[in-house]
């Protein structure tokens, strides 16, 4: 992750209290995974804490999907082509 490189040449600390934010992070999606706000589609956005960047991911069929990890001045739609490998959910069946 190239946040990791960066912060790893501030400090280890600064990088293990980066990878610390970013497991809490994942930890809250999995506990609350339509918790975070819908940002693009089915897109969700879970902010870490203390640091500026952005967990991008969808929920769907119980399953989580992390597309992304970016900084929150970047612009976000680099991850948009990340979506079309995760299929749209099925439409409901009308019953006969």
């Amino acid at each position: 992750m190239e946040a990791t490189r960066f912060y790893s040449a501030i400090s280890e600390r600064v990088k293990h209290d980066f990878l610390d934010k970013y497991e809490a992070s994942i930890e809250r999606v999995m506990r609350f995974p339509e918790g975070s706000r819908l940002v693009e589609g089915r897109v969700r956005r879970q902010i870490l804490e203390n640091f500026p960047y952005n967990v991008l991911y969808i929920y769907q069929d119980n399953t989580v999907h992390v597309l992304a990890v970016t900084h929150q001045k970047r612009k976000e739609d680099h991850w948009i082509e990340r979506t079309k490998d995760i299929s749209p959910p099925e439409a409901p069946s009308s019953p006969p």
